[in-house]
């Protein structure tokens, strides 16, 4: 039949074959539950790893609460990263780029209590996890307050540090006191009557008036004790210049000399226990933490001294510099919730009562202060009667380091009587609102119809700034082209290798070409080797110089000028009267002048280079007044020399920031005498090492600890950079111990002193050391000047007294010239010097000049190495330098003077400035003793942070487009 199919019919399966089928079945199913079940448990054991940074002393402390977390939630693991940092400054730059790259090595971090309003927008706000009335009824309202950012909680109080009084337990008793003073004004009165007891033999109070950030921690326990404000409001006005804060500056000035010592001027936490501990004050302002150190004291019993609040303008009103660490959790972190669990944990009740009692530190949670374990370790008596005074870190976001500097400036300036009260306030307000952006404080006088003239006279002022603006924001969008082509320039110039070599190097090339061309012709090839030699020993630093007119078109105008200034050229003109490179006419400054005259505006410039220049003055001469040597070498611990035997050799490895940790801020001393000891310097030269040791300290000292780049720490970083180029194969033989020795000295000193302000700064204020050495490398003549004025005048630590005189006069003269040499401004003088030397014959051991041109050189490398160092040290000493000139920039500015190129904190491309340091500087000078010693580790880190910077360049050329596109999207509307 058509289209049939037949159907199939299946056989039966018989009853055996039924049970197989049935069988495999079950297997399938059993198979495939026992997978879903692996796999969930697979999932469900995966535990969450959370990143937690912080300094290593943090870490340690913390160890004992994060195992014990790990073990109470086995779902979370938690890795700690230990940031091996000097400061709390170098955590926050730390911090902060980790946040602002989103790294996944970082998901939670310590924050200090001055970070929240510079790392808010950052951080996840924690009262989206957190019950905001159960955290407020469990920590101190006022750290939580200080932690609150626009309603947002960024950080979970982990401890606290108060400003907090120390005394002399058994002299109040001794002179009759029932306890301790609760005003300024008793306190006073205290130290009176106690220092005519103890016939002059102590001061009545010591604390911090040196110029760093412990002296703002008074300031501001000052004022608001006084009701003086906050410096900066929460709603950001600027309130420090009142009748109050001056009476409150007043009294501790007029208090120095009286009954604080003058010493006070220079000390820090360490002089001010040092002080106490010692008995050479009565009272003394401390933190919390300083209990432990003084129950641990040889030099005074438990019995003799205690603890309690600071005093305040009148009683009930003590107020303490609020200090100590919270937890926060970055936006970006895909473990909120985790993180959240692990903060609240390690800030727990628990948590803190272990710190409290087995660590001794100030809990943040307010039940606690009741248990008599805490304040069996701790000073409850301070927390239960201190008012935090929170510095202005958040209203001043993120300019904070540029407020507090010019606090502690400006105090430290009227303290020393430099300033008068009114003239400083004045100049302190102005600065701070210079640094938040704000217009200058209008000036309205007290009576009603002055006013109204005043309120007129501004309302047309303010019209004409209106217009003003105008025509900027119009002359403004005109110049976006202008700033797109100057990031193109520096991109082609970043492509192609400039033209560097001076004009005589271009003479002696042409001379050698055609004495190439002469053989044969021996008395015209005669000839021109005289001409060649001649050449050669020019001594003319100019002549060394590259041409950079040649180069105008090459490079942009910004870079170019820095350039000249680094170089000490003339700044071309485009327009304007020729002559004067800043295009201004500045007088020659007289110390004594009488600055009355009829000329105001001359007057005026004439007073701001003086105030320049004996602020520069004042900084440089801090540490040279001294005739004795009051410093003692502090010891070495295990750790550090551990450290530094293992990686002092290392030139990528080592970390200097990590030996300033271990060496308690000391790592010019340590080092130094880990070299000295290591190259067997003390018996090869047959020098005293106690005396050596007192010297390291001293040069040490002579640094300024306030100098966010120029300080011991650099120098340091320098020493290590010079003993790893000395110990090169290709170079080690060119030096004999005398010249080892010189040369890691010329390293050591080479900044010593150094006021954080340029050579150019110096001429132009006619500042004495300029004047002195004639606008010659004032800074360097400086540093080893005062080396050795220090060092041979104190028999302490005069190391080179049993010295041969040929062998000092040796010594003396490497390191004058190695010091010398740093000079920037002679920077291709050396560079061209040894390339001509080497450009047809390589440099022998045999030459003495050759082994001085070779240490120069490595002490040069050394100076400008950190682009040379891995990205994270390089990125770290970038943020100081540029703090440095912005701080110069900041001071120019004050003083009438033109801003120096790439020290404007407001329009300086940081990309932009280093990338020419690096073409122009570091680059051509490593590339030179490349060719000699093969550095392939340094020349890495040069080209890898070049590109750095690089990328960074072309970063803000996208936005500066994004902001073109946005200006046009706005005026075709």
């Amino acid at each position: 039949m058509a289209g049939y199919a037949p159907r199939r019919i299946r056989r039966p399966l018989y009853r055996d074959e039924r049970a197989l089928v049935v069988a495999w079945r079950a297997l399938a199913v059993a198979a495939a539950v026992l997978f879903l079940g692996l796999n969930y448990l697979a999932e469900a054991s995966e535990s969450k790893v959370v990143k937690l940074v912080a300094s290593e002393d943090m870490i340690t402390i913390l160890q004992v609460q994060l195992d014990s977390f790990m073990a109470a939630n086995p779902d979370i693991e938690v890795q700690t990263q230990a940031a091996a940092t000097l400061s709390t400054t170098d955590l926050a730059s730390t911090v902060k780029a980790l946040l602002l790259q989103q790294s996944d090595h970082m998901d939670v971090f310590a924050m200090d209590v001055i970070w929240p309003g510079d790392l808010a927008e950052l951080t996840i706000n924690l009262f989206d996890y957190l019950d905001e009335d159960t955290v407020r009824s469990q920590f101190f309202e006022g750290i939580i307050d200080n932690n609150m950012v626009d309603g947002k909680l960024v950080a979970l109080p982990w401890y606290h540090n108060l400003g907090t009084l120390y005394y002399r337990a058994d002299l109040l008793a001794k002179y009759g006191f029932s306890g301790p003073p609760r005003t300024w004004a008793q306190l006073r009165n205290m130290s009176y009557v106690i220092m005519e007891g103890e016939q002059g033999q102590m001061w009545g109070y010591a604390t911090q008036m040196d110029a760093y950030e412990g002296l703002v921690c008074n300031v501001v326990e000052w004022f608001q004790s006084w009701g003086g404000g906050m410096v900066v409001e929460p709603d950001g006005t600027v309130s420090l210049n009142n009748a109050r804060a001056k009476a409150s500056v007043e009294f501790f000035r007029d208090a120095i000399g009286d009954w604080i010592s003058p010493q006070c001027l220079s000390y820090k936490e360490a002089e001010t226990l040092a002080a106490f501990e010692r008995g050479n004050a009565v009272f003394a302002r401390h933190w919390p933490g300083t209990t432990s150190t003084l129950k641990a004291s040889t030099m005074l019993t438990e019995a003799q001294w205690n603890a309690t609040a600071l005093p305040g303008f009148v009683e009930d009103s003590s107020f303490g510099c609020l200090g100590g660490w919270g937890w926060g959790i970055a936006a970006h972190t895909p473990h909120k919730e985790e993180s959240v669990r692990l903060i609240e944990w390690i800030t727990s009740y628990d948590a803190q009562m272990y710190m409290g009692t087995v660590q001794t530190r100030m809990p943040t949670r307010k039940e606690l202060y009741v248990q008599e374990e805490i304040c069996a370790n701790v000073p409850c008596e301070i927390a239960l009667l201190t008012k935090p005074a929170p510095r202005p870190s958040t209203p001043t976001a993120p300019n904070y380091l540029s407020v507090s500097r010019t606090l502690f400036n400006g105090v430290a300036e009227m303290l020393a009587r430099d300033k008068e009260l009114d003239a400083g306030f004045l100049d302190m307000e102005r600065a701070v609102r210079r640094s938040l952006g704000l217009p200058p404080r209008a000036f309205l006088l007290e009576d009603d119809s002055s006013n109204t003239v005043t309120i007129a006279v501004a309302c047309s002022i303010g019209g004409v700034l209106i217009l003003m603006a105008a025509a900027f924001l119009t002359v403004y969008r005109r110049n976006y082209a202008k700033i797109a082509a100057q990031l193109d320039e520096m991109k082609k110039l970043n492509d192609s290798e400039l033209n560097l070599e001076s004009p005589l190097t271009k003479a002696i090339l042409a001379a050698r070409g055609l004495r190439a061309k002469m053989a044969g012709k021996e008395e015209v090839g005669a000839q021109l080797d005289l001409i060649i030699r001649t050449l050669l020993m020019s001594k003319n630093s100019s002549n060394h110089n590259p041409d950079l007119d040649k180069n105008t078109e090459a490079m942009d105008t910004n870079t170019n000028t820095y350039l000249r200034q680094l170089l000490n050229h003339q700044v071309r003109q485009r327009n304007g009267p020729k002559g004067n490179a800043e295009g201004s006419n500045i007088s020659v400054v007289s110390r004594s002048s009488n600055y009355s005259g009829s000329r105001t505006s001359n007057n005026v410039r004439r007073q701001s280079l003086a105030g320049a220049a004996m602020r520069a003055d004042a900084t440089i001469s801090r540490h040279v007044v001294h005739d004795e040597v009051d410093v003692e070498p502090a010891s070495v611990s295990a750790a550090a020399t551990a450290y530094m035997q293992k990686l002092a050799t290392s030139w990528d490895t080592f970390d200097i920031f990590r030996v300033a940790n271990l060496t308690d801020g000391h790592p010019l001393a340590a080092l130094g005498d880990f070299l000295f000891t290591e190259r067997r310097t003390y018996s090869e030269l047959s020098l005293d090492r106690p005396t050596v040791l007192r010297w390291l300290a001293e040069m040490e000292h002579l640094y300024h600890t306030t100098n966010p780049y120029h300080n011991s720490t650099h120098a340091a970083d320098v020493l290590h950079a010079v003993n790893v180029l000395i110990s090169h194969d290709a170079v080690k033989n060119f030096f004999s111990p005398s010249d080892i020795f010189s040369v890691l000295v010329a390293a050591i000193i080479h900044d010593v002193d150094h006021p954080a302000l340029t050579n150019n700064f110096l001429t132009n204020t006619r500042h004495e050391l300029a004047i002195l050495y004639n606008d010659k490398a004032p800074l360097e003549n400086h540093h080893v000047a005062t080396m050795f004025s220090r060092t041979l005048s104190n028999e302490a630590i005069n190391m080179f007294a049993d010295m041969a005189v040929e062998r000092f006069k040796g010594l003396r003269k490497t390191i004058v010239e190695c010091v010398l040499a740093t000079d920037v401004s002679q920077h291709f003088f050396y560079l061209e010097a040894f390339k001509n030397r080497t450009a047809l014959t390589p440099l022998t051991p045999d030459d003495p000049d050759n082994s001085l041109l070779l240490l120069q050189l490595i002490v040069k490398m050394g100076d400008v190495s950190n682009p040379a160092k891995p990205a994270g040290l390089a990125k770290t000493w970038t943020s100081r330098i540029m703090e440095e000139f912005f701080a110069q920039g900041d001071a120019e500015r004050e003083a009438g003077l033109p801003v120096s190129m790439f020290m404007d904190r407001e329009s300086t491309d940081v990309s932009k400035c280093q990338t020419g340091f690096i073409l122009f500087i570091v680059k051509p000078l490593y590339s030179a003793l490349d060719n000699m010693m093969a550095l392939p580790g340094p020349m890495g880190n040069i080209h890898a942070n070049m590109e750095f910077w690089n990328g960074q360049g072309e970063l803000s050329k996208s936005k500066q487009e994004a902001r073109d596109g946005s200006a046009r999207s706005i005026s075709s509307a």
